[in-house]
């Protein structure tokens, strides 16, 4: 699979932040019969609030995804201090057909910076309202900045 981002972004003040872009994305995959190719668009446009001080802080970020369907993205994260900090996410999609279910998820992660470029995220997310209940997902990542 291959993906390209072309993002744009502009301070409106100096903690609001504004933006959009394009991602394209390309998968080539093998079948019985051959191979099979898929390409796709998206539009996105995304919103920042930043007020960290001292790094204690809020980030509030509302972010829309449109290609086939619609998704909604809000999300924020406090910052406790310079190590440590855990965030909420809301995720929302309105599809354009009723193949896949359209359940919300909600997220709760937490991440912690060994150095202003290393940290790890862990998080768990569950289904809110919809068809499906329970675990939507587990996140463990790591971040390396350079």
């Amino acid at each position: 699979m291959c993906s390209r981002n072309a993002d744009v972004g502009y301070f409106v003040t100096p903690n609001w932040q504004i933006g959009g872009g394009l991602i394209y994305e390309n998968a080539n995959r093998r079948t019985y019969n051959g191979s099979v190719s898929d390409s796709q668009l998206t539009a996105r446009v995304f919103g920042r609030y930043t007020n960290i001080a001292g790094g204690e802080g809020w980030d509030l970020t509302m972010e829309s995804l449109v290609n086939d369907s619609t998704r909604l993205e809000m999300a924020g994260r406090y910052f406790f201090n310079r190590r440590f900090s855990a965030g909420v996410s809301y995720i929302t999609e309105f599809a354009d057909d009723d193949i896949y279910t359209n359940d919300d998820i909600g997220q709760l992660t937490v991440d912690y910076w060994f150095n202003s470029a290393w940290s790890v995220q862990a998080g768990a997310g569950i289904y809110v309202g919809g068809e499906d209940s329970g675990l939507a997902s587990l996140t463990l990542a790591t971040s390396l900045r350079f």
